[in-house]
C-alpha cells in the first residue's frame, strides 16, 4: 500500500469515518507542514482570523463565484486524496470548502490536487488555524455536525441555503468535545453492515447530495410559485 511520507499509522478506532488510520508525523510545533501556495493560485492572503484565502486565477469564469450554496467544513483532515475529492464535489455543487488546522499534509499536496483533477483550480476554498476562529465564521443556527455517535439521521433535517456541514478526521472523526457541545445538531449517516466507519470522501459526498436535492426542491418549488 502506498502512504502517504508524512503519515503513520494509527491503532484506535473513534469517531472514524475512514477506515484507513493515519496521523501527521511530528514535524513542527504547529503539528502540519509548512504552507505553500500552489502554483495555479494567483493570491494567498491570512486576514484578521488567522485564515488562508485564496484568490482564483479565473475568477470571472468559476461558477463557485458568488454565493455558495453549502459551506463543508473538515476538521483537521488527514488524508490528501480524500480531501481533493470532496473538493473535486464542491465545485460541481457549488460549495465552498473549509478546512481546520492543523491538517496532516501540506495544502499545495500533490496528492490531493492529483485527487481535484483539473477542477482545483476553481474551488473555492479557505483554510482556517483553529476551530475556536473556525467558530467565528459559521453560523451556529445552521451547523450540522455528521458523527457515527448521532441518533439523527442525515435526512431527517431540512437544509437550507448556505448550511454548514462539518466532518471530523479519518481516524478520529469529530472530538467528543463538540460532539456533545452540540448534540442537537449531529447527523449520522446509515451503516447497516458489518462495517466501523465510511471513508470521509464517501460520506461527504453522501451529506452534500441530500442537502443538494432538498435545494433543488425548494427552488422548483419557488419557481413554480414565483417566489424565488
Amino acid at each position: 500500500m502506498l502512504r502517504h511520507p508524512g503519515l503513520v499509522e494509527r491503532t484506535e478506532y473513534h469517531d472514524s469515518i475512514d477506515v484507513t488510520r493515519y496521523a501527521l508525523a511530528p514535524s513542527d510545533t504547529h503539528g502540519e507542514r509548512s504552507f505553500n501556495p500552489p502554483e495555479n493560485a494567483t493570491h494567498f492572503d491570512r486576514n484578521a482570523t488567522g485564515a488562508i484565502t485564496k484568490t482564483m486565477n479565473e475568477a470571472s469564469d468559476s461558477p463557485t463565484v458568488g454565493r455558495q450554496r453549502l459551506n463543508i467544513v473538515l476538521y483537521q483532515p488527514e488524508i490528501p486524496q480524500n480531501t481533493g475529492n470532496i473538493g473535486r464535489t464542491c465545485v460541481a455543487l457549488n460549495a465552498k470548502l473549509w478546512i481546520v488546522r492543523p491538517a496532516a499534509f501540506r495544502l499545495d499536496d500533490k496528492q490531493l490536487q492529483r485527487a481535484g483533477l483539473d477542477y482545483w483550480q476553481h474551488l473555492d476554498w479557505e483554510a482556517v488555524d483553529s476551530w475556536d476562529l473556525m467558530l467565528l465564521k459559521m453560523n451556529m443556527e445552521r451547523v450540522w455536525f455528521f458523527t457515527k455517535f448521532a441518533t439523527k439521521s442525515y435526512t431527517s433535517v431540512e437544509y437550507r441555503l448556505g448550511d454548514w456541514l462539518v466532518f471530523g478526521t479519518e481516524s478520529r472523526g469529530l472530538p467528543e468535545s463538540i460532539r456533545s457541545a452540540y448534540a442537537n445538531s449531529c447527523l449520522a449517516l446509515p451503516m447497516v453492515g458489518p462495517v466501523r466507519s465510511l471513508n470521509l470522501s464517501v460520506a461527504v459526498g453522501v451529506g452534500m447530495f441530500e442537502a443538494h436535492r432538498q435545494l433543488e426542491l425548494h427552488d422548483q418549488g419557488a419557481r413554480m410559485t414565483g417566489n424565488e
